[in-house]
């Protein structure tokens, strides 16, 4: 089956799209804050519906969009991609010699939620649905390490079948 699946990809796409006229980008930056997630939104019936960002939400992704702003350019257009590393801080339970020094991170805030956070804070910048292709990770900081983010923001691939053939068929 492995080998009908890649064909069908193969197919489906053939990487003859004509390039983009957009500008390079790639640019990483390294944020020295706690990775959180993006809170629910919040519902009051004072004088009519209302939903709302909740204030510690509005005022995080304030600070990272003041720590990312100087790094990335006024406007982006055109499609992109974001590859972003969440550090957080160890607990103590997983400070023992025999764990490694960095650990997936299986607790909470969510990943797709730090993702959230990332985006929306960078509203300014970007919309959402430019974003088109993606790569997150959600770990433990090493036991002296301290929780940061790590972010690349990059133009994706004009190849698209070699994208999608890397994405699904590289440990394969």
């Amino acid at each position: 089956m492995g080998d009908h699946s890649r064909t069908m990809i193969e197919s489906v796409t053939d990487g003859t799209e004509p390039p983009r006229g957009d500008p390079p980008l790639d640019v990483s930056i390294k944020l020295r804050i706690t990775p959180r997630g993006k809170g629910r939104p919040r519902t009051t019936f004072k004088g009519g519906v209302r939903t709302y960002t909740p204030k510690t939400t509005r005022e995080y992704q304030t600070e990272l969009w003041q720590l990312i702003k100087p790094h990335l350019p006024d406007r982006i257009e055109g499609p992109i991609r974001i590859d972003a590393v969440f550090f957080l801080k160890r607990p103590k339970r997983l400070m023992g010699k025999k764990h490694a020094d960095v650990l997936y991170c299986t607790s909470k805030p969510d990943l797709d939620n730090c993702c959230k956070a990332l985006w929306d804070a960078c509203k300014a910048c970007f919309e959402d649905q430019q974003v088109v292709a993606t790569s997150m990770l959600k770990v433990y900081a090493t036991k002296q390490g301290s929780p940061q983010i790590l972010i690349r923001v990059r133009r994706p691939k004009d190849d698209i079948t070699s994208e999608i053939n890397r994405l699904m068929w590289q440990d394969v």
